[in-house]
């Protein structure tokens, strides 16, 4: 009897014993922390290879026109004296063979009014019997006004008067036959005129022709 409660006793001691695990022997759990977080330790390479270029051969068209340049040939500039020259002659060359030009200057004997210096030309036409007067560097006159004279004659040849720059022209058919005079001169003439005879102030003129 005494025997048989000793060993029911020890069956319920290993019983307990069982039912509740010794906190020594828990097993420990790794830290959260201690977990690597590196999977793998070789980084593949993202960058891709680069790619050998590859020749391509263009087809190049055999019906291309030619690239050559042709060289072409410039008129050589010229200056303004040239090109003066150049239209002088080109005016001459539209003349008819029979025209006459005749200079025009600032006449010792004869001219007594505005600058020595200034010049001009007469053209002479006889076909059409007509005049042309070109002039530079006479000062246009202010109320007044330039009056071409026949000479020796005194017959009226035209009127007109410079621009700021000296500049004057003057295209007249006459009346009279050109080979009635051998020679003309300007004058100043009040404007306007009334009377038949030059004036006293005389501007350029030709010799005779």
């Amino acid at each position: 009897m005494y025997k048989a409660g000793f060993i029911v006793l020890f069956a319920l001691s290993l019983s307990t014993c069982g039912a509740t695990a010794p906190t020594g022997s828990t097993a420990e759990q790794p830290d959260v922390a201690d977990v690597p977080t590196t999977i793998s330790t070789e980084t593949q390479s993202t960058e891709q290879p680069e790619a050998e270029p590859t020749a391509v051969a263009a087809e190049v068209p055999t019906d291309m026109p030619s690239t050559e340049t042709t060289d072409i040939e410039l008129p050589a500039p010229t200056d303004e004296n040239s090109a003066g020259e150049a239209t002088a002659e080109s005016d001459e060359a539209e003349l008819p063979p029979n025209a006459q030009i005749v200079p025009l200057r600032y006449l010792a004997d004869l001219s007594n009014f505005g600058p020595q210096d200034a010049t001009g030309t007469l053209t002479l036409l006889p076909d059409t019997n007509t005049i042309i007067v070109e002039v530079e560097g006479l000062p246009p006159v202010e109320g007044k006004i330039y009056e071409v004279w026949m000479l020796p004659a005194a017959d009226p040849g035209g009127r007109f008067n410079t621009d700021a720059d000296g500049i004057g022209w003057l295209e007249q058919t006459l009346a009279q036959d050109l080979n009635n005079y051998d020679q003309i001169i300007l004058t100043v003439e009040p404007e306007p005129d009334d009377s038949p005879a030059p004036a006293p102030e005389h501007s350029i003129g030709s010799d005779p022709f």
